[in-house]
């Protein structure tokens, strides 16, 4: 199914309405941005989803990583990682690499894991918005990089300072 870009306002498609109903479930869901360079799709521009944008190893965010206002106005993706040339282990049990926020939607799901394992009392709630403060562009936003490129060894003071 297409979702036109009026859609994408994170309570209309119905993968975004099903992260945001697992969100307020207490579910923290990590997502791709898309790899179209354009907005980010569904259910990326759920509210309740940590959309995760990508940059190459030299740090920029690649054309091809989706960026954009929703519909009603929020920044997406929510943060960037690497993406570009991510190592990743293959079917055949060979090293390769990869591209695409697809590779980079990982590598934030395993910090998140960590952090909720290291305090297991945090919701997924102050989990997200833990990896979000941790950003190098918390303080200011902006399109293509949103929060920017969260820090687990902040994420995790910052964590710490809330138990």
């Amino acid at each position: 199914m297409s979702n036109t870009f009026e859609l994408l306002n994170g309570a209309t498609a119905h993968a975004s309405r099903g992260v945001s109903m697992a969100f307020s479930r207490g579910i923290l869901v990590v997502v791709s941005a898309g790899n179209d360079g354009s907005f980010v799709g569904s259910p990326a521009d759920s509210p309740g989803a940590l959309a995760i944008g990508m940059v190459n190893t030299s740090g920029t965010v690649t054309t091809a990583s989706s960026r954009g206002m929703t519909a009603n106005g929020r920044i997406k993706p929510d943060i960037i990682a690497l993406g570009a040339g991510t190592y990743r282990i293959t079917s055949l049990g060979t090293i390769a690499t990869g591209t695409g926020t697809s590779f980079a939607a990982p590598v934030v799901t395993g910090m998140a894991a960590c952090l909720w394992q290291a305090f297991p009392n945090l919701t997924n709630q102050q989990i997200r918005e833990v990896i979000k403060q941790s950003a190098d562009r918390y303080s200011a936003p902006a399109l293509p990089h949103g929060y920017g490129l969260p820090d687990m060894q902040k994420a995790y003071h910052l964590a710490q300072s809330l138990q």
